[in-house]
């Protein structure tokens, strides 16, 4: 399932690469720079909770997009801030990815974290049980 997000950074790159005029948007219509790692993090971690059914469905009575709102206004941004920052980094393709390899790197320490976590409570258990489980 493509997620909103995805789906509006996809179409704004596309939107922009279809177009020829340069979108000049003030400061106070853009994520700062600083925050917009912090902010793709919590939106894709969000994203990817979502994804497993059973954190789904603690959180029907708000659709995915909702979600996201609500996580951008934590920061105190809006959707529009967001739609108009990808937009304003899609013409800088360059920038834009030296963005997302950060949130990748966050993303994926945050993977081995869980994955060490979750080795060392089963370890943990065989200690205390004195089996062992085979993977």
């Amino acid at each position: 399932m493509k997620t909103p997000v995805y789906i509006i950074s996809l179409l704004f790159l596309f939107l922009h690469s279809c177009t020829q005029h340069e979108q000049k948007f003030q400061k106070s219509e853009l994520i700062p720079a600083k925050d917009l790692v912090p902010v793709l993090y919590d939106l894709h971690l969000a994203d990817g909770l979502l994804s497993i059914s059973e954190i789904r469905k603690d959180y029907n009575d708000m659709d995915s997009l909702g979600q996201y709102v609500s996580i951008l206004e934590s920061y105190g941004y809006s959707l529009e801030q967001l739609n108009n920052t990808i937009e304003y980094y899609s013409s800088d393709p360059e920038t834009l990815n030296e963005i997302y390899e950060k949130v990748i790197k966050q993303l994926s320490e945050t993977e081995m974290e869980i994955i060490s976590s979750d080795t060392s409570s089963i370890t943990q258990k065989t200690r205390a049980t004195g089996k062992y489980i085979s993977r």
